[in-house]
């Protein structure tokens, strides 16, 4: 059954940055993964079909990080911008 989701360790990779376990959740399924809540209010993040093991998963997990990278830069651009005050405002 661990096959099934995401491990915690490997929700805390993809959530990098993230404390609160509403906003990994929030998080997770903007990534486009199904997520439920577990009874102590951790995600519960589930894999796609068909990668749960093998080629399947490793592909899966690649492009889940290349997509928290992306997010991640895209973040960083913006926090950059938000600094800056506007000239004539």
């Amino acid at each position: 059954m661990s096959g099934d989701y995401y491990s915690d360790a490997e929700v805390n990779e993809l959530c990098d940055g993230l404390t609160q376990d509403a906003a990994k959740i929030r998080y997770l399924r903007r990534l486009g993964l199904k997520v439920d809540r577990k009874p102590n209010g951790r995600p519960l993040a589930w894999r796609p079909q068909g990668t749960a093991g093998g080629e399947g998963q490793n592909r899966a997990a690649a492009d889940a990080a290349s997509v928290v990278v992306g997010l991640q830069a895209w973040a960083a651009g913006r926090k950059a911008c938000n600094g800056q005050s506007s000239k004539g405002r």
